[in-house]
């Protein structure tokens, strides 16, 4: 009797957890306050690494995505 109720409230536990977790995951993101100019994007950025370790000192590169103030996107298309 005893293994009986912690069977059933683990049953009721594990159905609680996934419905909780297919309400809180098919959410659609709304996007009513943009204007339609603009958008998100995220970028992955990876180092080349190359046979001599050197150091950018131009001002124009980015160690990394985070130290970029303002980003100018332009997006091709087989070269265009």
């Amino acid at each position: 009797m005893n293994r009986m109720k912690i069977f059933s409230k683990a049953l009721l536990l594990l159905l609680v957890s996934l419905l909780t977790f297919a309400a809180t995951s098919c959410s659609d993101d709304e996007t009513g306050g943009w204007d339609g100019t603009y958008g998100y994007v995220q970028f992955k950025l990876s180092k080349k690494v190359s046979s001599r370790a050197t150091r950018a000192t131009a001002l124009d590169k980015l160690e990394k995505l985070d130290d970029a103030k303002k980003i100018k996107v332009v997006m091709e298309h087989n070269g265009t």
